[in-house]
């Protein structure tokens, strides 16, 4: 998808999903602490959201984050180009994320998202809560990622097991974590090259 035609892209999305649940705007900002000038913005296709506002909509309405960012995919096999892969930015472009795939088979008994993010050198990225139950898978393809998970308090101890609220974590490359994203969490870039990761969530089964 063309970087030009994704605001008009997640407006579309964020108006159908908005409808189909029956929701006014003053619901959809009251459920995902997003202001109201900012989602008539949106849907009008006047405003490109930040990571942490699309994260913000998604976790407020329940839905994985991928839904603002493509088409339902059923086809058994898609080809997605690098070129055609959509890319969103955050903190001034110092954090990018690519969707790679989202997968949502109609019998599986969760939703999962894909991406590849990006962290250039001396960059802090800040996550909002993804919802309860969201599982998050992280594994680092290239440079050195500093993960905190719950206070985000840089002198949190480093851990390799045990109670995940407000511990520090240092990958490698190499290195996985996964943990519950249920509470915020910072990404961190201490190294002298920018850091590329792979981010995988898996969403609660819905009743």
């Amino acid at each position: 998808m063309d970087a030009r035609d994704l605001p008009l892209h997640i407006g579309r999305s964020l108006r159908h999903l908005r409808q189909s649940l029956g929701l006014s705007l003053d619901d959809v900002a009251r459920l995902t602490g997003v202001s109201k000038p900012m989602l008539s913005q949106m849907e009008r296709g006047e405003s490109s959201p930040t990571v942490v506002t699309l994260w913000k909509i998604a976790s407020g309405l329940g839905v994985p984050f991928s839904t603002f960012l493509r088409d339902a995919e059923t086809p058994p096999a898609i080809l997605l180009r690098q070129s055609d892969q959509t890319l969103v930015t955050d903190d001034a472009g110092a954090y990018q994320v690519r969707s790679i795939f989202a997968w949502r088979p109609p019998h599986h008994p969760a939703a999962v998202d894909c991406f590849e993010a990006t962290l250039l050198p001396g960059a802090v990225h800040r996550a909002e809560a993804h919802g309860p139950a969201i599982r998050e898978a992280v594994w680092v393809m290239a440079g050195q990622l500093v993960i905190e998970i719950g206070t985000g308090e840089t002198g949190a101890s480093e851990r390799s097991t045990g109670d995940k609220r407000g511990v520090r974590y240092t990958l490698e490359t190499g290195d996985a974590l996964h943990f519950v994203a249920d509470t915020p969490h910072t990404y961190c870039n201490p190294g002298p090259a920018p850091t590329s990761f792979a981010v995988l969530l898996a969403y609660p089964t819905r009743a």
